[in-house]
């Protein structure tokens, strides 16, 4: 009766483990998802952002806005996107904390889920 209680206690505490492995492999795989996109983004506004710096001031300049574009003049377009950019970075770096987080709670599980099998043996 005992060996059946700790077979059950086992196979409960297998799936809780197996449930969580899951679940902080999908988290993961969302943050690379949104990272990637977010260096995606960074690299195209670095490009128009150096684009528009060698450009001189006088050139007219549009921001999209919507369906529209508006006239605006280059040095605030500049500082726009010099201020995406960082705020891009900051999440970058948010994301990259997570990944961590998530990769060593990710190896956590996986251990006990080896240790679970070793004890049943």
């Amino acid at each position: 009766k005992m060996a059946m209680t700790f077979e059950v206690t086992n196979k409960e505490a297998f799936m809780e483990l197996q449930n969580k492995l899951q679940e902080t492999n999908r988290l993961l795989q969302q943050v690379s998802s949104k990272a990637r996109f977010l260096d995606q983004e960074k690299r195209a506004l670095t490009f128009t952002l150096q684009e528009l710096q060698s450009m001189p001031l006088d050139v007219p300049t549009y921001q999209a806005v919507g369906k529209m574009f508006l006239l605006t003049p280059s040095e605030e377009l500049q500082d726009g996107m010099k201020t995406t950019i960082e705020k891009i970075e900051g999440e970058l770096t948010n994301l990259t904390n997570q990944n961590k987080y998530l990769q060593n709670q990710n190896n956590s599980i996986q251990t006990s889920v080896r240790e679970l099998i070793i004890e049943k043996k």
